[in-house]
């Protein structure tokens, strides 16, 4: 079994109003094991996906709170079935194994 660190981070500038912004910055490190280059894949795309959920939970606690009228859109990626949402939460399964 070999392990890696997987370490990734989102950064966005949000224009709050004129000559205002607020700089969001999510960043997620975490080490995985794996046994071959399929599994391994897996396991950083798991991190992607809940840098994903931090990074839209932390925009929309951050908005709200500002008051600022503005949303976050989510899609989906070329290849992906399902969109990230907060509703995605078996992606939390490998964490600990």
């Amino acid at each position: 079994m070999k392990k890696s660190i997987v370490k990734k981070s989102i950064f966005r500038k949000i224009q709050t109003a004129k000559f205002e912004q607020v700089d969001i910055n999510i960043e997620v490190e975490e080490e995985i094991e794996w046994e071959n280059a399929k599994e391994r894949m897996k396991k950083t795309d798991q991190v992607t996906q809940m840098l994903l959920l931090d990074f839209i939970q932390t925009f929309n606690k951050v908005v709200g709170e500002l008051g600022v009228d503005r949303q976050l859109a989510t899609g989906t990626r070329p290849g992906d079935k399902e969109k990230v949402t907060e509703k995605n939460d078996d992606i939390f399964d490998f964490v600990g194994d």
